[in-house]
């Protein structure tokens, strides 16, 4: 189920759509996890899947940029292909839409 509130900063938000753009401007991508659901802690980690099939370079190359980036939490980043299953349905639960 998507859902409206992501715990994150209107300036790292701005940044991580940016970057998503500049790397996957034709997938989705969304956010899931503590940040999504209410339940992030100082410090909590933002999960985020790219709705594509596998990761290519660019996916390790989006990864490198979150990480030189100004963003002030550490980004999870996935690929949906590579999800099991049940973990996706987990993912379906509850989740932003980034882009």
């Amino acid at each position: 189920m998507e859902v409206r509130d992501l715990d994150l900063s209107a300036k790292d938000l701005g940044i991580l759509q940016s970057i998503l753009n500049q790397y996957f401007p034709d997938a989705q991508a969304w956010a899931y996890g503590s940040r999504v659901t209410g339940k992030a802690r100082p410090g909590s980690d933002l999960d985020v899947v790219v709705l594509v099939p596998r990761a290519s370079p660019a996916f390790y190359e989006m990864r490198e940029a979150l990480v030189e980036s100004d963003i002030s939490v550490r980004v999870d980043l996935f690929v949906w292909g590579e999800i099991p299953g049940q973990f996706q349905e987990q993912i379906k639960e509850a989740f932003f839409i980034l882009q």
